[in-house]
C-alpha cells in the first residue's frame, strides 16, 4: 500500500485518512515495507507514528536483533523515528 507513497496522490490520501482514524480512537500507528527516504519523509508528514523495513535494517536473526536495535537507537537514523 506504501510503495508509491511518494508520488501518488490517491495512495496518500487513502494512507493520511487511515492516519486520522487511527489517531481519531487514540492509537499510534505503524508501517512496515517502508524502503526508501522518500517513504519515510512522506509518512512521516501524514503522521505516522512508527515504521519498519529495509530502509532501517536488512532482516536479521533474533538473536541480533536487541543488540542491533541497543546500538541503532543510541547512534542513528532509530533515535528520530522511534
Amino acid at each position: 500500500m506504501i510503495i508509491d507513497i511518494a508520488t501518488d496522490s490517491h495512495q496518500v490520501a487513502f494512507v493520511g485518512a487511515i492516519f486520522r482514524l487511527i489517531e481519531s480512537v487514540g492509537l499510534r500507528s505503524i508501517v512496515e515495507g517502508i524502503e526508501t527516504i522518500d517513504q519515510v519523509d512522506r509518512l512521516r508528514r501524514l503522521g505516522c507514528h512508527y515504521g519498519q523495513g529495509h530502509f532501517f535494517s536488512k532482516p536479521v536473526p533474533a538473536r541480533e536483533l536487541t543488540p542491533l536495535l541497543t546500538e541503532q537507537h543510541a547512534t542513528s537514523k532509530f533515535r528520530t523515528w522511534l
